[in-house]
């Protein structure tokens, strides 16, 4: 039971906006294969309707980014490729490391009611 936690907040209110689908999956699904490998840590997924956008962030306390340029595997080339056929230049998809360990990945695009 001390494995794994997750905390899961949404914003109230933001139900009804239009988002593309399974946008976080391959996210979360990252953070579980690549930064909590061995099962342990703790992993957060939040969603935030800032201004005229919505912010996902998925963060974990694993073990980090690698200290070479990330190589983006087929879920992120995904992401990034929907975002930009969607919202031509108005999106944004970032990985900073977080401290003292771990990553924050950061999806956020424009959306409508």
């Amino acid at each position: 039971s001390d494995l794994l936690s997750f905390e899961i907040e949404v914003e109230p209110g933001i139900e009804e906006m239009r988002v593309p689908r399974l946008l976080l999956q391959p996210i979360v699904e990252n953070a579980l294969r690549h930064g909590l490998k061995d099962g342990h840590g703790r992993l957060k997924v939040e969603v935030r309707h800032i201004g005229e956008r919505l912010q996902y962030t998925v963060s974990d306390d694993g073990k980090g980014l690698p200290e070479t340029p990330i190589e983006q595997g087929t879920g992120t080339s995904n992401i990034a490729r929907r975002l930009e056929l969607l919202f031509p230049g108005n999106h944004s998809l970032k990985f900073e490391s977080r401290q003292p360990r771990g990553v924050n990945v950061m999806v956020s695009f424009p959306v409508s009611a």
